[in-house]
């Protein structure tokens, strides 16, 4: 079989992207404006080039050798032909997976020199159907509809259901817990997952209160006390690559259980604790979709408040929110509040 050159020159691209922002910030390189010529996790590494395999190979049967062949016609293409025959079961990929596609192809055009970033493509601009019910089912519930609907699956797979609900936890991140992920904070007596998610973000992602105790018998013989100032992100990295410690939960591994409407269960909820534990402030409305954190000290925020999807309440409890969810910014959040919003009115 002949080499697909195509491919092989574009993980080399992805590989070299990758080692070309070790030790840098993604923040500042985004700024410069050198961001999109970098990737900056190994989690996004595997993404891009899996992802990037599987456009090269369609495109080797389409007579394609180089990346010079490769046009925003030729990718529009196998984007279509991804909606209508991608997928586990053949029948059209996901509106997300399709989104992966593009941005392999863009982070290898762009990075390689072939494309100028304003030459970039997007899935919205080639106005691309996807499939009504492709990634729906499960989605069109929220955490206790779905329970309601499907009590048996809901029992086999319920350690895995109630951590995702407690800790508001990705799959992947699912997935990864092992023995030093679940820590207790000597001073609070708060439970955290220490995690990495997107892009390569360390975070403590904290415990919903009213599922601590449940939390605390679930995983009793996993639970160290202390400080968590203390965590680093070296340490927790070494542990993720370690599989022998992880814990395996049941089910935590398939791609065919709806993980996230569980993850936005715990927005609503974590949110609903943190504005009665803030008291609401009458100050200066914070509206910036920008990132919460970058007002400065924390002695700040008491002169702000916020709204979002109609809850107002002080800017530290949606910012705290934030950052247990793996992110800083006002718009995200809102997507998980809007989410249990419509199941909410869809059933009310």
């Amino acid at each position: 079989m002949a080499q697909n050159k195509l491919l092989k020159n574009g993980l080399a691209v992805l590989g070299k992207a990758y080692r070309k922002a070790k030790s840098r910030s993604r923040n500042e390189e985004k700024h410069k404006g050198r961001a999109g010529e970098m990737i900056f996790s190994e989690r996004s590494l595997e993404a891009h080039s899996s992802a990037w395999t599987q456009f090269a190979e369609w495109a080797g049967e389409q007579a394609i050798k180089s990346m010079k062949q490769v046009t925003p016609e030729l990718v529009e293409d196998y984007v279509r032909h991804m909606a209508k025959n991608g997928g586990r079961d053949g029948n059209g990929a996901t509106k997300k997976t399709l989104k992966g596609y593009v941005g392999a192809v863009n982070k290898v055009m762009t990075a390689s020199g072939q494309w100028e970033d304003q030459q970039r493509l997007s899935l919205k601009a080639m106005g691309v159907e996807v499939r009504a019910d492709v990634g729906a089912g499960y989605k069109r519930m929220n955490a206790s509809e779905w329970k309601q609907a499907n009590p048996q699956q809901y029992e086999r797979y319920r350690d895995t259901f109630d951590t995702a609900e407690a800790f508001g936890l990705r799959a992947r991140e699912l997935q990864e817990l092992n023995a030093s992920s679940i820590v207790k904070d000597d001073q609070s007596g708060r439970l955290y997952v220490q995690t990495i998610g997107k892009g390569g973000k360390f975070r403590l992602a904290e415990c919903r209160a009213d599922m601590q105790e449940r939390m605390e018998e679930l995983h009793a013989g996993h639970i160290r006390t202390l400080g968590t100032s203390k965590l680093t992100e070296a340490n927790l990295v070494r542990n993720i690559r370690d599989e022998s410690q992880r814990l395996n939960l049941k089910g935590a591994d398939s791609h065919k259980l709806p993980k996230h409407i569980f993850r936005a269960e715990y927005a609503q909820r974590l949110l609903e604790q943190k504005l009665a534990e803030y008291p609401r402030r009458d100050g200066q409305e914070w509206r910036s979709y920008n990132k919460l954190d970058r007002m400065g000290s924390k002695e700040r925020w008491g002169d702000f408040r916020t709204t979002v999807c109609g809850r107002t309440g002080s800017a530290e409890a949606f910012l705290a929110v934030s950052r247990s969810l793996g992110h800083s910014r006002l718009d995200v959040l809102s997507a998980y509040l809007y989410a249990c919003d419509t199941d909410d009115k869809q059933t009310g």
